[in-house]
């Protein structure tokens, strides 16, 4: 049963404070943090593309031809650009956020961030040129 003075609280509206659409273009920091979220999307779609060069490679030298042809238009090159950069801007972003979300402890001190910030770049290069030397060497 419902006592008198709790159907007012039923009867109650929340609060819905009022934003605008472009709230995050207000702030710098709220910019930043909008653009590195849209590189992800960018970086989803430059995946997407991949796996559909995958599909395509199973399917046979036919269908892999017209991908590669697809992908090497003069259309695509500025898409290409684009995801590059967006990958450069989220790449960057993401190993300066990394040591602030885990923080590595050593001895019971945290690890200073710039050294981890260094070693995600360091593991970067090295499988970057690791991969180069087993793609060259594959040729």
């Amino acid at each position: 049963m419902i006592s008198e003075h709790n159907t007012n609280a039923v009867n109650r509206r929340p609060y819905v404070r009022k934003q605008s659409a472009g709230w995050w273009l207000d702030k710098q920091y709220y910019f930043l943090y909008m653009l590195r979220e849209g590189t992800s999307l960018v970086l989803a779609v430059y995946a997407i593309m991949l796996a559909t060069g995958v599909m395509r490679l199973i399917q046979g030298p036919l269908a892999w031809q017209g991908w590669v042809e697809t992908v090497t238009s003069s259309l695509a090159i500025p898409l290409h650009l684009l995801m590059l950069v967006a990958l450069f801007y989220h790449t960057l972003t993401w190993f300066r956020l990394a040591p602030r979300i885990v923080v590595i402890r050593v001895g019971g001190k945290a690890l200073d961030p710039v050294l981890v910030e260094r070693g995600h770049w360091v593991a970067c290069v090295v499988t970057t040129l690791l991969l180069m030397l087993l793609w060259g060497g594959a040729q």
